[in-house]
């Protein structure tokens, strides 16, 4: 069904464009002050470049310029300085640059740049405030994303349950979908740092799934959230091989853990069938570390164990290991203990997850992160082609973009990397 274009809009389109003949120059400026003027008539924007016979991305292009003159000022921008709007140009303009770089190697890669803070919150005191004002954007995205899911996972962390809370509060209330929603980790259990939050706050994965879903599949008659609370999330290093498995087969006799996992190694759970995750990207520095002190005090690190670990995994997504390119055998030795001990959602998980996403079905993997220190752990993350929404901070993407334009030029694409990235993890996982 063609798009209804309204006859006053019409007529202003063809006001505006038609006259003597000028300039290419003098013609991009006309569609930029049309474009301009037609937005503060608050027409649709569909209307619009359908009018003027524009593909999408020249109107937008024509749009952002029209920004940057300040002949239009967006709802978003109303009431705020000058320099806050050009932050969020500039955000914009690291944004398409991103997408432009990865389209070729990962063509279902949405990248979406926000706000968080004036400075890097990375190894700062305002990262949780950097946190909510990066999650008010996130979370809204989540919305248009999560329910197009027919199983819907979540790991854990302050950054899951910001954006989680955020998706809570903004979810419309007379929306309901069959989605299911499931944990994907289990919990340490042991406290972590003496400020730590972890108790104070329902930042477990079983405890942001439960409270997803009962907003997704309000007044749904369906099964209830199973439940990983008291699943260790790692066994600790100090149990023997043995006595791991008989915990492993133990756990398999559990229904939250058997729903989700399956009930034996050679059945499938909830959990292969997942085509949609909201996960977070950590990385491997005392303050932004991947694994919560809780976890590494769970699973009885050494403190040799522990600096073999800072120093041979760039950080992880969703608590999943990603080991350096130059990781000695060591810790590819520690890594491989580590994940025959794990006891949550796995490498293999989130690769199938990100396969089942489709463009406008199925998100996939929607990854979250905030600063500048993740920046590495992310790109990790895109070219194992390991995410399908990208949600990230503006410090986060001005890093991860310079990082991107280094590796483009070093090893001719993202492709390169990817190949060999491919092969360490093969490593690991034979």
């Amino acid at each position: 069904m063609s798009q209804k274009i309204p006859k006053q809009l019409e007529a202003l389109a063809n006001w505006i464009l038609l006259g003597k003949k000028v300039s290419s120059e003098e013609v991009r400026q006309r569609e930029v002050e049309a474009i301009a003027y037609l937005l503060c008539c608050e027409f649709e924007q569909k209307q619009i470049w359908i009018a003027l016979g524009f593909q999408r991305s020249k109107f937008h292009t024509r749009k952002k310029e029209a920004i940057k003159q300040e002949l239009y000022v967006p709802q978003r921008y109303r009431g705020k300085r000058e320099s806050e709007i050009q932050r969020v140009i500039l955000e914009v303009d690291i944004q398409d640059s991103i997408r432009s770089i990865l389209r070729s190697d990962n063509p279902f890669c949405d990248v979406r740049v926000y706000p968080s803070s004036e400075s890097d919150p990375s190894d700062s005191k305002n990262w949780d405030a950097a946190l909510v004002g990066f999650s008010k954007f996130a979370g809204a995205r989540l919305v248009e994303l999560a329910g197009k899911s027919t199983i819907f996972g979540c790991t854990w962390g302050r950054t899951v349950y910001s954006v989680a809370e955020r998706f809570i509060d903004v979810w419309p209330c007379n929306s309901r979908r069959d989605t299911i929603v499931i944990p994907t980790w289990g919990e340490p259990l042991k406290k972590g740092e003496h400020n730590s939050d972890v108790y104070t706050k329902p930042i477990s994965s079983t405890e942001i799934a439960v409270r997803m879903r009962e907003v997704i599949n309000r007044g749904q008659p369906l099964p209830a959230t199973p439940s990983l609370l008291g699943v260790p999330a790692i066994v600790p290093m100090t149990f023997s091989d043995d006595q791991t498995k008989t915990i492993k087969e133990l756990m398999l006799t559990a229904d939250g853990y058997s729903a989700i996992f399956g009930k034996s190694t050679q059945t499938k759970g909830q959990i292969d069938k997942m085509d949609g995750l909201l996960t977070a990207a950590g990385a491997p520095k005392p303050r932004e570390r991947f694994w919560s002190e809780a976890v590494l005090k769970s699973g009885g690190f050494s403190t040799k164990e522990r600096e073999l670990l800072f120093e041979g995994v760039i950080g992880d997504i969703g608590g999943v290991l990603l080991p350096k390119l130059d990781a000695s055998e060591e810790q590819l030795e520690l890594l491989t203990k580590i994940q025959n001990r794990w006891l949550g959602i796995s490498e293999k998980h989130i690769l199938e997850c990100a396969k089942r996403g489709r463009i406008g079905g199925p998100p996939g993997v929607v990854l979250c992160a905030v600063g500048a220190s993740r920046a590495e752990t992310v790109f990790e993350c895109l070219i194992r082609k390991m995410a399908n929404h990208l949600l990230i901070d503006f410090h986060l993407a001005q890093r991860l973009l310079t990082i991107i334009e280094e590796r483009n030029g070093l090893h001719g694409g993202l492709g390169q990397d990817s190949a060999r990235q491919s092969s360490k993890a093969n490593d690991l996982n034979s």
